[in-house]
């Protein structure tokens, strides 16, 4: 059995080299796993799918160690369903339970631990009121989900980004998200026939399979189905009012998952205030990705409640998210 300390950092932050170490070890056998541990994997998946934070119910031994087994586990799930969003939701999911448990860290041990796993060439600061300098093309590689985070809002000296404590654990758990998203699929052959029935009794329990917004939208985009949230936003974009990062980033992920063009969703913001036609284009191909893996998708109702951009309309009540909405209404139009 790993040591307690190895196992709580194993737990906490399943894709490490700790975690891996301890499954080896262990003669860990996909034959021979446990209900436990699958069930444990589900309950991952489940909360990854609704957009959930995860964190264990309470703290012991068995089920810290269940945790570490339930990961790969997890994965084998996620290549066998196959959903590209799915995997973004779990990497996030993952990358957002890492920075809670390095942000409540009371000193940088497990912090800098992980920027040496993921071979980070980076260096403690001498100046206040930073923590670590890392070199700019480190920086570069990641992809961040706040604004702030973004270069243009970083100290830069001599190809070198200066990191104070917060902004270091933000920096740490993107590159949780980046690990845990480029590591799938992984392979499934040979994997045992019980692990295909779960992940079909997966996809049917999954919210998510009633979400997907990696679909085909047959025809034109059309404003008269898209929900008042949305259709606020876009009429304020015509109008030439001044819109958020926020309400530009989910506007445009939904009009381009509707089907509309990218000119004219860079036409959509050509009113707008500070408007600069080459860089709205490199956002919105940045945003429309050079394939599924890259794309960005659109925000689901529980994201956009988050940001209140949420109008609470009745015609939105049994609806999870806004492309479901519109699916559903140009099918009423349609009739």
């Amino acid at each position: 059995m790993a040591e307690i300390t190895e196992l709580i950092f194993a737990q906490r932050f399943p894709f490490s080299s700790k975690a891996l170490k301890i499954v080896k070890e262990s003669n860990f056998s996909l034959e021979e796993v446990s209900e436990q541990v699958i069930d444990r994997a589900k309950i991952m998946l489940l909360n990854a799918s609704k957009g959930k934070n995860y964190f264990l119910p309470k703290i012991t031994t068995d089920l810290m160690e269940n945790e570490v087994y339930a990961f790969p586990v997890a994965k084998i799930f996620l290549s066998l369903l196959n959903r590209e969003e799915l995997n973004r939701r779990f990497a996030k999911m993952l990358s957002n339970s890492s920075f809670t448990y390095l942000e409540s860290e009371k000193n940088n041990d497990c912090l800098l631990e992980l920027l040496k796993e993921f071979k980070i060439n980076y260096s403690l600061s001498e100046r206040k009121p930073f923590l670590i300098e890392v070199k700019l093309l480190d920086y570069l590689s990641m992809h961040f989900f706040e604004d702030y985070m973004k270069l243009v809002n970083q100290k830069i000296e001599e190809g070198k980004i200066f990191l104070n404590r917060n902004d270091s654990v933000r920096f740490t758990s993107s590159l949780v998200y980046n690990k845990i998203l480029s590591s799938l699929p992984v392979k499934t052959e040979g994997i045992p026939k019980k692990f295909k029935e779960t992940a079909k009794e997966l996809a049917n329990e999954l919210s998510y399979s009633r979400r997907r917004t990696d679909f085909k939208i047959v025809g034109r985009a059309n404003p008269a189905a898209f929900p008042p949230c949305l259709s606020d936003l876009y009429s304020a974009a015509l109008d030439g009012r001044k819109l958020s990062h926020d309400q530009r980033f989910y506007l445009a992920t939904f009009l381009l998952a509707v089907g509309m063009p990218s000119e004219q969703v860079i036409s959509t913001y050509s009113k707008t205030p500070n408007f600069k036609e080459n860089l709205t284009r490199y956002h919105i191909e940045r945003i429309k990705g050079r394939d599924i893996k890259q794309k960005y998708a659109p925000a689901s109702c529980a994201k956009m409640k988050q940001h209140k951009l949420c109008k609470k309309d009745v015609s939105c009540e049994g609806i999870a998210h806004p492309v479901s909405y519109y699916i559903r209404k140009i099918k009423e139009l349609r009739e």
